[in-house]
Formats: structure tokens, sequence, C-alpha cells
């Protein structure tokens, strides 16, 4: 049977309808972009996931156009790469059906790459440079420094403000591999939560069981962020590499622990969900788990522990006269899968 059947068309056509529409309210809703670009892959996905590769590069390829020519190329880039590429990224993850970490990381890539390449399109094509950003950056302070001078606050306050502010704008482009990775993660989280509650409503129930609370890594990613801790220890003993072995340390430690983090908010939704918590009461057990990851990087830690000591099945809930039940959604873990 051919890819582009009738229903196949039909259906790519809704998609890419949607996908401009979505395209042009983050391009010019400033105000709620961020809530629609998490949203921007869902109609290609879906497409992807049904009727497969070809008809979702054929769909990418049309909204790309589409875009293109209502709005302009910049924001036809994003059709492309955000609403498209990453769209068919997206589905073909779905349709591997490897796991709920393996979708995450796969697509979480994806997005990685999509947002660098649309970055660097649309720096290049609107005249962007180094010194341009430099400008921009200082005029910025300066008018930060009148705002906080004309509340009464001090000058000394300000300038030593001010030179944290310069001193990790300036870390910036050391740090910005693990930046585009989370990023990257983070964009990927969001679009498949909302994969996950929208596509059963529109018939494609099987990523349904993509339960946040199953969310578990590879025992083996612990390393990734053991690794990153080491490095930036000892990165004294490297002698003159000292500061490159320190910022491939920092970078390591900054990716890990956003995917840990996910982890022991994954964790923490098991508990609230598995133990039938009040609404308020998981509120303040999230709240607790973002606090101390701010403050300690306790959710992190949790996250990492549970690699290794799986707190879900070693501390299930225990039902009255039951026995021990089974903690809330599939099993997602790909290495359980295995």
């Amino acid at each position: 049977m051919s890819s582009f059947s009738t229903s196949a068309v039909s259906e790519a056509g809704k998609a890419v309808a949607l996908a401009v529409v979505l395209t042009i309210v983050a391009a010019y809703v400033p105000l709620i972009a961020l809530f629609v670009i998490p949203a921007l892959p869902l109609p290609i996905g879906f497409v992807t996931l049904r009727r497969g590769v070809k008809v979702g590069v054929a769909a990418t390829a049309c909204a790309a156009v589409l875009a293109g020519v209502v709005t302009g190329p910049t924001n036809g880039l994003m059709a492309l790469l955000l609403a498209g590429a990453l769209g068919v990224v997206l589905g073909v993850a779905l349709r591997a059906r490897r796991g709920f970490s393996a979708t995450l990381l796969i697509t979480g890539a994806g997005a990685s790459v999509a947002l660098v390449i649309w970055s660097g399109l649309v720096w290049v094509l609107t005249g962007m440079s180094v010194d341009k950003v430099l400008k921009l950056i200082d005029e910025s302070f300066a008018a930060a420094s009148k705002a906080y001078s004309t509340m009464g606050m001090s000058q000394a306050s300000i300038d030593a403000a001010s030179q944290q502010v310069r001193q990790a704008v300036d870390m910036i482009p050391y740090v910005a591999p693990s930046i585009v990775a989370v990023a990257g993660v983070m964009l990927a989280s969001v679009s498949l939560a909302l994969a996950a509650a929208v596509y059963p409503h529109v018939g494609e129930r099987s990523v349904g069981e993509l339960a946040f609370s199953r969310f578990r890594l590879h025992w083996g990613t612990a390393y990734g962020y053991i690794a990153g801790l080491a490095l930036s220890l000892l990165a004294s003993r490297f002698g003159a590499h000292e500061d490159t072995v320190r910022l491939v340390g920092l970078n390591l430690l900054v990716f890990f622990q956003t995917l840990f983090f996910l982890q022991g908010l994954a964790l923490v939704h098991w508990f609230a969900v598995s133990r039938q918590m009040s609404s308020g009461g998981r509120m303040v057990l999230y709240a607790a788990a973002v606090l101390g990851q701010v403050m300690l990087q306790l959710t992190s830690w949790a996250g990492l522990l549970d690699t290794w000591f799986d707190y879900r099945k070693r501390y299930p809930p225990q039902g009255v006269g039951q026995g021990p039940v089974t903690p809330a959604g599939p099993r997602m873990n790909d290495h359980e899968e295995s």
C-alpha cells in the first residue's frame, strides 16, 4: 500500500495547516511563544507516528514552504526545523516504542540539533554579529544600572552585581554545549508530555503509555555524572590542560544533573500518584522537590541514586490486605524492557 493514500494525505494536510498556525502564533505572539514552541512538533509528529517517515518528511516540506511564503524565511525555518524536523524525530522515536528514557534522549538530541541549526541560520539571516551582541549586553547593563540607581541602590552594590552578571555571561560560550543539550532535553520533555496528553484523544492511544511516573534512566547513565564530577574535582592534576578538563567536567555535570533532576521529579510524581495524595499535598511535594534542587541539588541526587536502588520497586505502596501494589503507569524502563 502506498504511503500517500487518501487518508494519509488528508491527515498530513491537517497537520501542515496546524503546524503553520502554531508557527505563526509562536512568531507573532511573544507573550505565549514559550508555551507554543513545545507544541510545534506535535502535528507532524502525529502524522509521522501514524503514517511513517515519508509522509512526515513531505508534511515538513509543505509546512516550511507555506510558513516561509506567508511569514518570511525566518519563520519558514522555524516550521522546517522545530515543527517539521523535530516532529519527524518525535514520531520516529514514538514508533520505535523503546521506552520513556530512550524516547526522551532521542527526541532531546533532535531538539538540540534543531535549535542549534535554527539559531545559527537566524543569526546569519538577521546579520547578527558578536560585536552587536556585546553592544546589546553593554546597553542592557547600563539601563539596569540606571534603573537600580533611581531605586536608591548604592553604586558599589550595583557595580558588584554587574560584575557577577558579566562573569556569568562570559562563561556562556564555555558551557554552550551543556546549555544546548539541556534546552533540547527540556523542550523534548514538554513535547512528550503534550504528546502523551493529546495523542490519545485523537486516536493514538499507545502514546498514553508514556507515564512520567515510570521515567527511569539506565543505570549506566550515572557514570556520565560521575565522570563530570571527577573531572571537575581532579582538573588541577592535568597541568596545562586544567581549564579544558574543568570545562568538560562542568558541561557533563550540567547535562547529567538535568537528566537526574527529571528522574527525581518522576520519582516524586510516582510517590504522589501511588500514595493518592491530594492536590494540595502534591503541590507542596513538588515545590519541596524544586526548592531542594535549587538549594542543595537534592532532587538530582535522588534521581541519581534511583538508577541503582530503584526506589519504586523497593518501596511500592501497600494495598489494604492486598500486598504490594504496582506503581501507576506501565513499564517504560528501557533496561527493564530489554
